[in-house]
């Protein structure tokens, strides 16, 4: 113990020989440990962010169809049975996961003079407002009533080419399934913010009784769409529930977005980069302070030489000035990177004046304002890589003092 404290003096003497040399090799790895740490935390916050517009706005975290309706989009590709998959569903009794029954068509609507055509959702509002945010995102107006009113939501850009406004009456006309055509008014209840590129474009959301009423549907379910509210992954959740309609067509989000889940793995792999480079700079600052320290101080170790210390000593206390310098860096780094990130973590970064609103992202609106996310392995991580790195980089000064003859060494100047 008494060798250990006394090798820890000698080593902080060493490292403030040049104090201005150490100060700035010690702000460097701790800019460094902060910078990753950061970093990571924004990575973080924004797949999440992303991830919780993806599976709790309307998608889920998997949806399932009958086999062949996402390809052919036939109203009569409908689920089989879905009352008694429901049930089957509801004994099971995981409250944790949410599902709702939604019946899908197209059609075309109209306000006075204007047209469009559109996707409508026969929803179960109770069943949504449990499972999904959809309802919370209403730019004007609200979501739909509990019992069937003959009401219908739009997504943003319906409304903005039906130039319609809450309150308005709205005409829809469709192919229904005994095929007739289909016609019903509608009173304009709600307009969406923009929550994404085909809600935006083609969402007409009305309830599902007025869904039946204006399809001729009987009850036709062609989607049912899953939220496990992050307490399960979604293969766990096919695993699940799957039993219970084998020929179904179930799909994750990411089967069912693959361009977007390409892109937060990209942003995953980000990081890895973004880390690579940080522990070289980290490393090359580093090595380059061990290597002007240890030309101070050549002579000296060729008189320790010389005295009979081994090359392993050398190495030893080269290695060991490294760490200490590198846990106390580190150490400053974790402080200074956990502050500025639990900063924007509570304020989040406002990139709305860059963006012009939200960003999309393969086809979902991402939030513009940014939220890093703090965790304790992103900090502990970040430390560990820099602190390792650090004391990795010390080893090609050390060895290369260790190789020095001593009669040489004492007469370097």
């Amino acid at each position: 113990m008494g060798d250990f404290i006394l090798l820890t003096k000698v080593t902080w003497r060493n490292l403030f020989r040049n104090f201005r040399r150490t100060g700035i090799t010690v702000a460097s790895i701790m800019s460094y440990t902060a910078t990753i740490i950061f970093f990571v935390g924004i990575i973080d916050g924004f797949s999440k962010s992303t991830y919780h517009n993806i599976t709790h706005t309307l998608v889920g975290d998997v949806q399932l169809h009958a086999p062949g309706f996402r390809d052919s989009r036939s109203m009569y590709k409908a689920i089989r049975e879905p009352e008694k998959l429901m049930e089957q569903i509801r004994k099971l009794n995981r409250t944790e996961i949410k599902v709702v029954a939604r019946g899908l068509g197209i059609g075309l609507v109209s306000v006075g003079s204007k047209s469009a055509g559109g996707s409508f959702s026969g929803v179960t509002p109770k069943d949504e407002k449990l499972a999904f945010d959809l309802h919370t995102k209403m730019a004007k107006g609200s979501f739909l009533s509990e019992q069937a009113q003959q009401e219908i939501v739009l997504g943003s850009r319906v409304a903005k080419s039906l130039n319609a406004k809450i309150g308005d009456e709205l005409v829809a006309v469709v192919q229904a399934a005994d095929g007739s055509m289909g016609n019903e008014l509608f009173t304009i209840k709600g307009i969406l913010l923009a929550v994404g590129e085909s809600v935006d474009r083609n969402g007409l959301f009305i309830h599902r009784s007025d869904y039946d009423s204006l399809f001729m549907a009987a009850g036709r379910v062609h989607q049912m769409a899953f939220n496990g509210f992050n307490s399960i992954e979604p293969k766990e959740l096919v695993a699940t529930f799957e039993p219970f309609y084998k020929e179904g067509d179930w799909k994750s989000w990411r089967e069912l977005m693959p361009a977007l889940a390409k892109n937060l793995e990209m942003n995953d792999a980000s990081f890895w980069i973004l880390g690579f480079i940080f522990a070289i700079a980290a490393a090359l600052g580093t090595m380059n302070t061990m290597l002007m320290a240890t030309h101070d101080r050549v002579r000296e170790f060729g008189v320790i030489r010389a005295l009979g210390a081994s090359p392993w000593r050398i190495i030893r206390d080269i290695g060991y000035e490294a760490m200490l310098m590198g846990l106390i860096a580190t150490s400053l780094g974790g402080l200074l990177g956990a502050a500025v990130t639990y900063y924007f973590q509570i304020e989040g970064m406002d990139l709305s004046s860059f963006t012009s609103g939200n960003l999309e992202m393969a086809g979902i609106m991402v939030d513009s304002l940014w939220r890093a996310d703090l965790s304790l392995k992103s900090i502990v991580f970040s430390m560990l890589l820099i602190f390792v790195i650090t004391v990795l980089s010390s080893l090609y000064p050390a060895v290369k003092s260790a190789r020095l003859q001593p009669v040489t060494a004492m007469k370097h100047v």
